[in-house]
């Protein structure tokens, strides 16, 4: 029996801190959603399609942000990828706030 650690196995210490990464990212395509049936007069989708995407911003956002801030203050492993997840998750405000103004709301 080996008693080497197995480094090829995925890190469940790491978790939070990939979550908060692809929740960053799931809110930064619910923006590149709701800026792409918005702002292009060419695309006619039904409602149920606009809600979908539309709806993975805040809620992408509001576990993104909260998974992210866990991430940073364990202090262990997953710590750096929680601050991308932040980083992402601010970059979907900043793009989310440009789409808001640019469509004049």
């Amino acid at each position: 029996m080996s008693t080497f650690p197995h480094h090829s196995l995925p890190s469940h210490r790491a978790g939070p801190g990939v979550a908060s990464i692809v929740l960053g990212f799931l809110a930064l395509a619910g923006v590149a959603w709701s800026a792409l049936v918005t702002l292009n007069e060419g695309v006619d989708l039904p409602a149920w399609e606009r809600v979908l995407g539309v709806a993975l911003i805040p809620i992408a956002l509001a576990f993104g942000l909260s998974v992210g801030i866990y991430a940073v203050r364990r202090r262990e492993h997953g710590r750096g990828a929680g601050e991308i997840g932040l980083v992402l998750a601010a970059l979907a405000i900043v793009a989310l706030v440009l789409v808001v103004t640019v469509i004049g709301y």
